[in-house]
């Protein structure tokens, strides 16, 4: 069940942004308190993020450009995202080829990839808009050892990716949320948010459904897939054991989740 998490701004903070030679400042008068509805699968009895909703975005929007931590091709390696699709949750695997910002309205990024479920490879070219931003006050946050990060932020939106390459193509569209932590220099990275975030803690999370001709399976893919799979389905993960997956699971796909296989260089099938 969907709880709500009732966010109250009780003092004034402040939060500056730097890309560059350009300077965003986020304070109080910039925000407002605002109920948020957490993620599905978010344990109880937890502490849940703070997330305190930005009146005006769009300078984050032309500062940031969030496709550098979004794209699967990341400081030299490749590694596409998993997670669960169909009312099985059998795997799926998502390679975003490019992730590129729309230079007439920075909160749009256009993307290119490919999708593989079982033996299908389908081609993709579509779009994700950015529609809310957040600051973020994270219990669980150690300052102290992380000297380094200016802020947390997160942001949502909405996707649309409509396959191409295959017969009887469908299209892959739902809602996106990630959290970001900015350093003092200006850059982002990836920040696994806690209880209530809208990355529902794997990092950045695509999810809805794939539509066809009458047809329509959930969709689920994430950044930290081990956390979201814990939510779709029961002791997915091990977290005693390296986080290895349960072996009962192995029948829905994740018997080659250590393979080398670069599958996306492969044509759509």
């Amino acid at each position: 069940m969907k709880s709500l998490l009732f966010v109250v701004l009780l003092t004034a903070c402040f939060y500056s942004c730097t890309t560059g030679s350009r300077n965003t400042t986020l304070s109080a008068s910039d925000t407002l308190a605002v109920a948020v509805s957490a993620p599905e699968g978010v344990p109880s009895g937890q502490s849940p993020v703070s997330l305190t909703l930005v009146k005006d975005p769009a300078p984050f929007w032309r500062a940031q450009d969030i496709g550098s931590v979004i794209a699967s091709r990341q400081s030299g390696s490749e590694t596409p995202l998993n997670g669960f699709f169909g009312a099985d949750h059998y795997r799926i695997e998502v390679f975003f080829e490019t992730v590129r910002k729309d230079p007439r309205q920075p909160s749009r990024y256009l993307l290119t990839g490919k999708t593989r479920h079982k033996k299908r490879i389908a081609a993709f070219q579509g779009e994700l808009t950015l529609d809310s931003l957040f600051a973020v006050t994270d219990p669980h946050f150690p300052a102290d050892l992380n000297p380094d990060i200016r802020q947390l932020v997160a942001a949502t939106g909405t996707f649309s990716l409509p396959e191409s390459g295959i017969p009887d193509p469908g299209i892959f569209s739902g809602r996106f949320g990630i959290v970001l932590a900015q350093e003092k220099d200006g850059k982002l990275r990836v920040w696994t948010g806690g209880p209530g975030a809208p990355d529902g803690g794997a990092g950045f999370v695509f999810r809805g459904d794939w539509h066809r001709a009458g047809q329509k399976k959930p969709f689920l893919v994430a950044h930290d897939f081990r956390v979201i799979g814990d939510q779709v389905l029961t002791n997915f993960s091990f977290p005693d054991r390296s986080r290895g997956i349960n072996p009962k699971y192995r029948r829905l796909g994740w018997d080659t989740l250590m393979a080398a296989d670069e599958w996306w260089n492969e044509p759509a099938r």
